[in-house]
């Protein structure tokens, strides 16, 4: 009996020794991949403006995966998914058609409004400026970008759906700013958002290039 609870012990700390490098490894393979996601609905959001003049719209979780646009060629809400359909992207989904990431939740799609949802209908050279701007805390005391089109991110683990974390609160309060920080385990300042943003700047070199300007 004393020879197996020391295997059982050994076995124990053997398994406790493997367990925290194997979460390890698979978060960093998740992040590696949100990342490459999110890189890849960037150009493909770059390359829609390039063939179209203009970007498309969120989905809505009842699109099924298509952008939600209304008749006069503007956008039904500003804040939502992407339009994976639309974009032709491919990846994992849920039964909405809606692009899931590593951790199966809906990555999320928001683009301006600004200038009656001007870059949703047909960017102009002197476009309207943006009013999306990225913080490093909610309370944007530090801007890491101004005048943003459109933000594409990842809730990461927790989806947003059990956090007291203002900072990622704020990814999810429908306002015009959002913040991108490094990530935190810390109770009630936890972060594990992963953002992507597409600069304005981009957009209208990618559009001249493509003889739309």
């Amino acid at each position: 009996m004393l020879e197996m609870a020391v295997v059982m012990v050994i076995l124990g700390l053997l398994l406790g020794g493997l367990l925290g490098p194997l979460a390890s490894q698979r978060e960093s393979k998740n992040l590696n991949t949100v990342n490459q996601q999110l890189l890849e609905i960037h150009d493909a959001l770059l390359g829609y403006a390039a063939v179209n003049g203009f970007l498309p719209c969120p989905s809505r979780a009842n699109s099924s995966g298509l952008e939600a646009r209304n008749g006069a060629g503007r956008c039904q809400q500003e804040h939502g998914f992407v339009p994976i359909r639309t974009l032709g992207l491919q990846g994992p989904v849920d039964s909405n058609t809606r692009l899931l990431d590593p951790w199966l939740v809906p990555i999320r799609y928001s683009l301006t409004s600004v200038g009656t949802w001007e870059y949703a209908r047909g960017v102009q050279l002197n476009g309207s400026a943006s009013n999306y701007r990225v913080c490093g805390q909610s309370v944007c005391s530090e801007v890491l970008a101004d005048n943003v089109v459109a933000v594409i991110f990842s809730l990461g683990e927790n989806g947003n759906l059990t956090t007291t974390s203002v900072d990622e609160l704020e990814n999810t309060d429908g306002d015009d700013t959002f913040v991108s920080r490094v990530k935190s385990e810390a109770s009630g300042s936890e972060f594990n958002d992963t953002l992507r943003w597409l600069s304005p700047n981009i957009l209208m070199h990618q559009l001249v290039k493509a003889g739309r300007l």
